[in-house]
């Protein structure tokens, strides 16, 4: 059993990098597939009204031309947007590379985790390495702003770093469905830790506020049971945050996506 800093045990050789986030960019990265953007295709959404745009306004239609397409416009004239404090998306890890799935939003004084996963180690590239944890410097120079972590989903690039980083961030409400919750607890285990973390289950029929922000849960499918996605309501408007996902009509705990919800999130004004 390896502790947090010590090379894990049974492997001389092999240790854990971290704070090496800048180490693992990869160009060879498997692109997500965002919700909406997938959705556009979605044989049931109807109705969808053609306009002619007047001269001189910036048509988004070729974003997604079958949800947008007559119902929305985008101008050349300057944005308005409310006062106040903006919305920062602070993507720790994760990006252009495989593993350590990690992202901060935040606004003013208000700051809400999305999961704390590892990066794969080995290879040509790291050998020896079993495991990489993304930097967290700047949510522990700011740990007090911190007002909740939420989980997607129980896979070790979502949540593996959080024997790591759980103790860096402070004594923070833990929010994600049941299924999620006991692999967390199972990997704290291996730490002597499950008992210094405690989560709180996630009701998908029920809004959950944190600071500045408000997340609506919603189900999708993956390889994996009870993953959610986010629509979450901020002061400069809404994020739609859609985790690892796949379309699949016959998931094997017979939960499907909730696609009705994610796409009310897209549509609602």
């Amino acid at each position: 059993m390896s502790r947090p800093g010590e090379t894990p045990a049974g492997n001389p050789r092999a240790k854990t990098v971290e704070n090496a986030h800048y180490m693992v960019r990869r160009d060879d990265a498997s692109m997500k597939v965002s919700l909406a953007g997938a959705l556009s295709n979605v044989s049931a959404v109807k109705r969808i009204k053609e306009t002619k745009l007047p001269r001189g306004n910036l048509a988004i239609s070729h974003l997604n031309p079958t949800l947008s397409n007559g119902i929305k416009m985008a101008t050349n004239a300057p944005q308005t947007y409310p006062s106040g404090n903006k919305v920062r998306i602070i993507p720790i890890g994760g990006v252009n590379e495989v593993g350590m799935n990690m992202t901060a939003l935040e606004c003013g004084d208000d700051i809400v985790v999305i999961d704390t996963g590892f990066g794969f180690g080995g290879g040509d590239r790291f050998p020896g390495v079993d495991y990489i944890i993304p930097d967290t410097s700047y949510l522990e120079q700011n740990r007090h702003k911190i007002r909740g972590l939420i989980y997607t989903h129980g896979h070790l690039d979502h949540i593996g770093g959080a024997p790591y980083i759980l103790p860096k961030l402070g004594d923070i409400p833990i929010y994600s469905m049941p299924l999620t919750l006991a692999l967390l607890k199972n990997r704290l285990q291996e730490f002597e830790m499950q008992n210094k973390f405690q989560g709180k289950i996630i009701d998908l029929d029920k809004p959950l506020t944190l600071g500045a922000f408000t997340f609506h849960p919603f189900r999708l499918n993956h390889s994996i049971p009870d993953v959610i996605g986010l629509g979450i309501d901020t002061p400069m408007g809404r994020i739609l945050y859609c985790t690892d996902w796949k379309f699949d009509n016959t998931p094997f705990d017979g939960q499907l996506s909730d696609y009705g919800k994610s796409l009310s999130l897209v549509m609602e004004e």
